[in-house]
């Protein structure tokens, strides 16, 4: 799916090659391949948020690719269980919302493509009202630091789940078991690193590691500092981190999770949840790619707080 992404995000094919990723209708076809046979670790709205993002970017080559989009639509039809009688209908639908949310991409005062394809392929796909209601990562920001410019990225939704239910989505030890691309935390070896508990919470010095692909590793020291109001009743649960030195790939990486009951307004009783982050890369190869934390990890656990994980289990919570 990240080959996709990448493609679809116009990432040049000797980077895209030099990441390890298929070209666009053999990296199309694989992941049909893996849906069919039910070997995707992966949320099916994060399939379908990648479909929706090539629409949204490469609209006028969804032609070009159809015959292996195709491949992808029917796998994903089946998936939802449609009835084989009416699968052939349900993979016309999905491709015709996948070609509005191509030719409306860019119109002045237009819903965002994932809206319009989301309306029309609901029905066709099984959607679930918290799939449609899809949070939407903006990397649109330019975000100063020092004298750097990275790229700002912000995720935020509201949902029914607790904040006691989420609390795991802001821890980090817990995210790679929701995620494809995160790998189990580890300690940050160093004299100077952080292990602290506190009263409502903890400040460690960690060691992330995101995987693109295979032998394509970001391996980044972060500072992590986890707020909860209160363990037995949550209200809020917050995480911010800082990055604790450059890496070879990574300049300037930090942010914020937060989960929040909302007390007042339209959404009283609801959670909120947002996710921000800056983040500039070193990595010629990922440099070439502002977008791909909304593209890949960033979005990844977000969508896991949003509609669960892979095996069906609840949201990271």
């Amino acid at each position: 799916m990240a080959a996709v992404n990448a493609f679809s995000a116009r990432v040049p094919s000797d980077s895209r090659a030099g990441l390890g990723y298929a070209a666009p209708d053999e990296a199309i076809e694989n992941l049909a391949a893996a849906v069919e046979d039910d070997s995707v670790r992966l949320p099916r709205l994060l399939v379908l948020d990648s479909l929706v993002r090539f629409a949204g970017r490469r609209g006028d080559q969804l032609g070009a690719h159809r015959a292996a989009l195709d491949t992808l639509h029917e796998a994903l039809v089946k998936q939802a269980g449609v009835p084989p009688e009416e699968v052939g209908a349900a993979v016309v639908t999905v491709r015709r919302a996948l070609d509005s949310a191509g030719r409306l991409s860019g119109t002045a005062s237009a819903p965002h493509p994932w809206r319009v394809f989301a309306r029309q392929a609901a029905g066709a796909l099984r959607l679930t009202q918290a799939e449609i209601d899809k949070p939407l990562c903006n990397d649109r920001e330019v975000v100063k630091k020092g004298p750097h410019e990275a790229v700002g990225v912000t995720v935020e939704f509201h949902t029914d789940t607790s904040p006691g239910e989420l609390r795991h989505f802001c821890d980090p030890m817990r995210w790679h078991e929701c995620s494809a691309y995160q790998r189990p935390m580890t300690p940050w070896k160093n004299r100077s690193a952080i292990d602290e508990k506190r009263s409502n919470g903890w400040r460690r010095d960690l060691v992330e590691t995101v995987e693109f692909s295979p032998g394509n590793r970001l391996v980044t020291p972060l500072r992590f500092t986890h707020t909860i109001q209160d363990a037995n009743d949550t209200g809020w649960v917050h995480l911010d981190y800082v990055l604790l030195e450059e890496t070879p790939d990574i300049l300037v990486d930090e942010g914020a999770l937060d989960v929040r009951r909302i007390t007042t307004g339209e959404q009283q009783g609801r959670t909120r949840v947002s996710a921000k982050k800056a983040i500039l890369f070193k990595n010629p190869l990922l440099a070439e790619w502002p977008t791909v934390a909304c593209d890949t990890f960033w979005i990844d656990q977000v969508i896991g707080a949003a509609v669960g994980c892979r095996d069906g289990s609840a949201p990271l919570g």
